[in-house]
């Protein structure tokens, strides 16, 4: 059984220790420190202040993970993840996920978050697909100077859509569970076209941007059978959005066109986005959390 308790300074030297390298020790804390290696004491600075949560996660009364929490501002309803870190000589037990998820139980029942954000590393695989498999979304890019060069980097979040807080809550976020959400989406589209095809009167203009659309997705899973081997249905901010508003759009169809063109908009740029996340990220690798997991920002 795991838990989390309050970090102190003696866990300080388990933790850094799991850092072999620098390159790793950089993928889990940025440039947070000048140097590496660095002493607990240093360690014990980057959580000096008020509104820092930092904990460690303790199985079997060993040392296992470490992740800290904090509000990055006054506005109390955000919580950002950083630090993130599991024991590597520990993997594929499901400490990962399992110190994510009492995090996140933490920060919503305890500290009252509304969302949680954290950044990671685009290139540390793993660590994106653990956060992804606890309900984390990839809302963003961005590149950071890192020892003189420049790494890019994914900001994730996690807000409290109706589904997945409900199946966070449960502990039932599994890929099987993804998977049927991005079929259900799938199957509401596939539906709303069959029983308003014959009762809409749109211009043929749109209808061929739909069309579009819909090539651009094949496209996109052309691309993932090619290059992996199967399907992938990326859970991105935009193609969330998109759902969304193509719920809240259709009975507002009957009065003007314009709702249908707006959503057409968004789900171009999802469909875009989606691909280029296909194409550049790999969307099958093993969920496992590596040594050094998070970017602290």
């Amino acid at each position: 059984m795991m838990k989390l308790r309050p970090f102190n300074v003696n866990d300080a030297p388990t933790i850094l220790n799991w850092c072999k390298d620098k390159h790793a020790f950089r993928l889990w804390s940025a440039d947070r420190y000048k140097d590496f290696p660095v002493q607990p004491e240093e360690m014990m600075e980057q959580y000096e202040g008020e509104n820092m949560y930092p904990l460690t996660a303790v199985a079997n009364d060993e040392i296992v993970g470490h992740i800290l929490l904090r509000f990055p501002s006054e506005d109390k309803s955000v919580i950002r993840f950083g630090f993130v870190i599991v024991d590597d000589s520990k993997r594929g037990k499901g400490y990962g996920k399992q110190m994510l998820r009492l995090a996140i139980d933490y920060a919503q029942q305890e500290l009252g978050a509304q969302k949680i954000t954290l950044g990671v590393f685009c290139d540390n695989l793993s660590a994106v697909e653990c956060y992804k498999s606890v309900g984390f979304h990839i809302t963003g890019e961005d590149s950071y100077p890192i020892d003189g060069e420049e790494w890019k980097g994914f900001e994730m979040g996690i807000s409290d859509i109706a589904d997945g807080w409900l199946a966070r809550r449960l502990k039932c976020v599994t890929k099987t569970g993804a998977l049927l959400d991005s079929l259900a989406d799938i199957c509401f589209v596939v539906c709303c076209v069959w029983k308003l095809l014959p009762i809409l009167e749109l211009p043929l203009w749109l209808w061929l941007w739909a069309g579009v659309i819909v090539a651009i997705k094949i496209v996109n899973q052309l691309s993932a059978l090619m290059m992996y081997g199967r399907c992938s249905f990326p859970h991105t901010t935009a193609n969330k959005a998109t759902g969304f508003l193509l719920f809240i759009a259709v009975p507002m169809t009957f009065l003007s066109i314009i709702p249908f063109t707006i959503v057409a908009a968004i789900a171009t740029f999802a469909a875009i986005h989606e691909g280029h996340y296909i194409r550049t990220y790999h969307p099958s690798f093993p969920p496992l959390l590596h040594g050094a997991t998070g970017r602290e920002s």
